[in-house]
């Protein structure tokens, strides 16, 4: 009984392959604007697959704590960052993505 079982079960795996087979050969011919219904997407394909959260809900009666940040410094014993190279830092810099 067992043996029937198996071969039962190889035969139904064989058939799962095949036919993700054919769902992958088929899925090649779906275009990206079929599957989003979308118009607000922008044209590039990298950037339609870009999905992003959704914005949080803050509630309007929450008040938020401000806090002092020369305490939380003496609170939470912050060093300042120990450079290894000489060369200062001006006000003006900025930083620029990576190309």
């Amino acid at each position: 009984m067992s043996k029937i079982i198996s071969l039962f079960i190889k035969i139904l795996n064989r058939i799962n392959k095949f036919i993700w087979k054919i769902i992958i050969f088929l899925s090649k011919f779906i275009e990206v604007d079929e599957v989003n219904h979308l118009n607000n997407k922008p044209q590039d394909v990298k950037y339609r697959l870009f999905n992003v959260d959704d914005p949080a809900i803050i509630e309007p009666f929450v008040k938020l704590e401000h806090k002092d940040y020369k305490q939380l410094i003496k609170a939470n014993n912050i060093k300042p960052i120990i450079r290894r190279n000489d060369k200062n830092i001006t006000i003006d810099v900025k930083c620029l993505p990576h190309t």
